[in-house]
């Protein structure tokens, strides 16, 4: 499917969660309070915070499909339930309070509910305090960032032996090496009748470090 881009989510969905607002309308327009310009506006406001949320996380943007997957589907519903929970607070704000005092009973409610399940929301996107994510987004990540590490599966240590990558130059002794590649020579060259044989590029195929240098 299409990738998502910004903005996310359209007025018409931020109305669906403000129906006290529009009586029997189902989108903002020109003589609604807030109007769709100013609905509009809260929706790419709120696109670009969610977007910067992601982006501290460590998820590259534009969002970007992880090699050998497909998109989710539920990744762009999620991207337009987050930006509607965020504009329909800012829309809302007409309405409802938006910061009211607390009090020991109240404990952190802002008094909005959309403002608090979208506050919730970027937090398993990015929490700071724990410099870490949650919210296991199936897309391209930078390398060595709480995003890549909330998609990667855990890998232990381990050793070139025991991934099957052997290198001889780190672990046979020089006459025994210097034999080996003297064996490899004299049968590529016989059996293919080769008169130079650019030994570097063939030192690539059978190991992790190159020698610099060609054998003929």
């Amino acid at each position: 499917m299409t990738l998502p881009t910004k903005p996310y989510c359209t007025s018409e969905q931020v109305a669906f969660l403000l129906p006290n607002l529009l009586n029997s309308k189902t989108d903002f327009d020109g003589v609604t309070t807030p109007k769709k310009t100013q609905v509009d506006q809260y929706i790419n406001w709120i696109s670009t915070q969610v977007e910067l949320q992601f982006q501290q996380a460590g998820y590259v943007l534009p969002f970007t499909e992880l090699d050998d997957e497909s998109w989710p589907d539920h990744q762009t519903n999620y991207l337009e339930l987050i930006t509607s929970l965020g504009s329909a607070a800012m829309a809302g704000g007409h309405a409802l309070k938006p910061a009211p005092a607390l009090t020991p009973g109240r404990g952190s409610s802002s008094g909005n509910i959309f403002q608090d399940m979208y506050d919730l929301e970027l937090k398993k996107i990015w929490e700071s305090y724990e410099k870490a994510s949650f919210i296991r987004f199936r897309c391209k990540t930078y390398s060595g960032t709480p995003a890549e590490k909330s998609i990667k599966n855990p890998v232990g240590p381990s050793l070139d032996y025991m991934v099957g990558k052997m290198n001889p130059e780190q672990f046979m002794l020089f006459d025994s090496y210097t034999q080996l590649k003297h064996n490899i020579t004299s049968y590529m060259e016989d059996a293919y009748n080769a008169d130079y044989v650019n030994w570097t590029d063939f030192h690539n195929l059978v190991s992790e470090k190159s020698t610099g240098y060609s054998y003929g």
